[in-house]
């Protein structure tokens, strides 16, 4: 597993702070220490979609490195605000606990349970989960290709 490059009460309050569209729009990125948050996050983003897909990553930087090229990309954007919270949008993906991917969780979890209440559905209950899950995680490689067109995550 790759190391993370800031601790895990770091990335839990970035990726909470990050996660809510009102907070991502509100999330001031004039501020050097936001963006290097950002930073982290981006980093953390990287790693793991390098992990779950094989995504080559570019050569990781630390936080304070890659600060300055969030900041030009960030101010030569028509619309950073919008752009931080697209990136936020990809972050909840990270956690299997997150509001995004529990409903998906949970409907490949009830098919098992309806195959275990009716074996006689067991044929339907493994279509649906493997269907299920499937889409998730064509949603998350979707979110991870969108973010392997960022130059300082992936190339």
């Amino acid at each position: 597993m790759t190391k993370w490059k800031i601790s895990a009460a770091v990335a839990a309050i970035a990726l909470a702070t990050l996660a809510s569209p009102v907070t991502a729009q509100d999330f001031d990125w004039n501020v050097k220490a936001n963006r290097i948050m950002l930073a982290g996050a981006l980093n953390n983003w990287a790693d793991f979609c390098s992990g779950m897909f094989g995504f080559n990553r570019v050569p990781e930087k630390p936080n304070e490195v890659l600060e300055p090229k969030i900041n030009s990309h960030l101010l030569l954007s028509s619309m950073p605000s919008l752009e931080v919270g697209r990136w936020a949008g990809w972050l909840p993906y990270m956690k299997s606990d997150s509001d995004v991917a529990q409903p998906s969780i949970t409907r490949a979890g009830d098919a098992l349970l309806a195959a275990r209440a009716d074996p006689s559905s067991m044929a339907e209950a493994e279509k649906l989960y493997t269907d299920t899950l499937r889409g998730y995680f064509r949603t998350i490689f979707g979110k991870c290709s969108e973010g392997s067109r960022e130059p300082f995550i992936a190339e």
